[in-house]
């Protein structure tokens, strides 16, 4: 009887000191927004530069510190870095972006300038980044954020989140 208890009292203690390392976790959203094309400098003939600006926010949405914040993978070379070590609880961080492509002045042309629906890049159209974290206890969390055909999706995975096949 004596056993039974001290083993349900373990027990019990295992659960609620998982429980408060769960408890305790960091969680980063992302969100994604765009200021649209234009046509940048250094354009020749035929061939014109456009510039896609972006901006890509990242909020700490509760009250735990995100530390040792690293990118698992991203299919955006700007994003493969972020340069921030953590953020802070319920903080907010705005990276803004810029992605250059040249394309033919045909083409820009025959899309009347509606840059961000006809030109818009499949990386922009369709954005993949996962972020690696801790919290205070050094225990690892995620965030997997991905963007297809304009709808937004943050997860926060208990499992490191599997590369998509569409990133290099």
């Amino acid at each position: 009887m004596i056993f039974e208890i001290t083993h349900l009292k373990w027990a019990l203690d295992k659960f609620l000191g998982i429980f408060g390392i769960y408890r305790s976790r960091p969680r980063l959203k992302v969100e994604y927004k765009t200021h649209g094309g234009d046509s940048g400098v250094g354009s020749t003939d035929d061939k014109l530069r456009i510039r896609w600006r972006y901006k890509v926010v990242i909020t700490n949405i509760t009250k735990e510190d995100a530390l040792e914040l690293a990118v698992l993978h991203a299919n955006l070379p700007e994003l493969a870095s972020l340069g921030i070590p953590h953020i802070k609880a319920l903080d907010i961080v705005t990276l803004e972006k810029e992605l250059v492509r040249e394309l033919d002045r045909a083409t820009v042309v025959a899309a009347q300038h509606r840059f961000h629906e006809a030109l818009q890049p499949n990386e922009l159209r369709d954005l993949a980044l996962a972020l690696e974290y801790k919290n205070g206890l050094g225990i690892t969390f995620y965030t997997d954020y991905r963007r297809a055909r304009g709808a937004d999706s943050n997860q926060w995975p208990l499992r490191k989140p599997v590369r998509p096949p569409n990133i290099g």
